[in-house]
């Protein structure tokens, strides 16, 4: 803004090259502006998508959390199971090893939205 105010002060004193080549540049900029004006609501909205994408695999995190601590639950429980000859501690892990592989499975797909993890 200053220097289109003191450009626009000399303005009739100059040389009528150097008239036209601030113009031209003044022209250009004013161009460069609208591009830009026109790519930032373009990235905006890109942007926007990004954010419902991000958005839709976060909902899904919890699912895999959750069945990674199943599932290693399962597994130290199938281990003492194994080592005390415990059948009923060995089908407790298998039923909560099931569970695991269903909440992974559920992150995956979103097969049941639930909406306690979140």
């Amino acid at each position: 803004m200053l220097l289109e105010a003191s450009l626009h002060d000399r303005f009739g004193s100059m040389k009528p090259e150097v008239k036209e080549r601030i113009e031209g540049t003044l022209k250009k900029m004013n161009e460069e502006e609208a591009r830009y004006n026109q790519e930032k609501k373009d990235i905006e909205q890109e942007a926007k998508n990004l954010e419902k994408k991000r958005d839709y695999y976060r909902s899904k995190d919890p699912f895999f959390e959750f069945a990674e601590v199943l599932l290693q639950i399962a597994i130290v429980m199938s281990s003492i199971a194994i080592l005390a000859a415990a059948p009923r501690v060995f089908y407790f892990a298998l039923v909560v090893a099931v569970l695991g592989a269903f909440l992974t499975l559920n992150g995956f797909f979103m097969i049941f939205p639930i909406h306690l993890f979140h």
